[in-house]
């Protein structure tokens, strides 16, 4: 197999005043994505996410986390209302979300990419199996990458809040095959 595409994401996270930069490797067959801790790969393929064990060679599959899910699933039913507005800015969208309820809120304001060489990709597949843990579904189409994101969680009072930002993204021309050699790790 050899990717027809290579775009480097380099991105900065921020939850509960906690830094991460990482960096993505988007293609046509996988995301690979590296953190100081931790490196993962999805596959277009499998539709599945793995983290990697380089000594090894090996992909382990990450599983659903269950507990994870049942905590999101009952804030959406604590949600009585979600509101969307979008706007167009130039190459960019920005959207506004709302979530109101008895006793949880959240908002949230991103801004995404217009890009074309993004939809040659799998961003957009990768995007749709990360929304199985999400809170709300933007329906993004295939053509925009998420820019930044900030959200603001309040739960009875206790408030959570993340921040992503794109710091770089470079449309890699010349050997957008590097990263191939993941897909012959042995699976775990």
């Amino acid at each position: 197999m050899n990717s027809k595409i290579l775009i480097r994401v380099t991105k900065e996270s921020e939850i509960q005043e906690k830094k991460l930069v990482s960096e993505e490797y988007i293609t046509d067959l996988y995301i690979y994505t590296k953190t100081p801790k931790l490196n993962l790969l999805y596959r277009k393929d499998t539709n599945k996410l793995y983290t990697i064990n380089e000594e090894g060679k090996k992909l382990i599959e990450m599983q659903k986390n269950e507990s994870k899910i049942a905590q999101i699933n009952q804030l959406k039913n604590m949600i009585s209302t979600v509101n969307i507005e979008e706007s167009v800015l130039d190459k960019k969208k920005e959207y506004t979300i709302e979530g109101k309820g008895n006793t949880v809120t959240f908002n949230a304001k991103i801004t995404t990419l217009i890009m074309e060489e993004i939809s040659k990709t799998i961003n957009y597949e990768s995007y749709k199996k990360s929304q199985e843990e999400a809170l709300f579904d933007l329906n993004l189409p295939s053509n925009e990458l998420i820019e930044n994101s900030t959200f603001n969680l309040n739960v009875q009072g206790s408030n959570i809040q993340t921040k992503t930002v794109i710091k770089n993204i470079d449309i890699i021309k010349e050997n957008t095959n590097q990263y191939d050699y993941l897909y012959d790790y042995s699976y775990s």
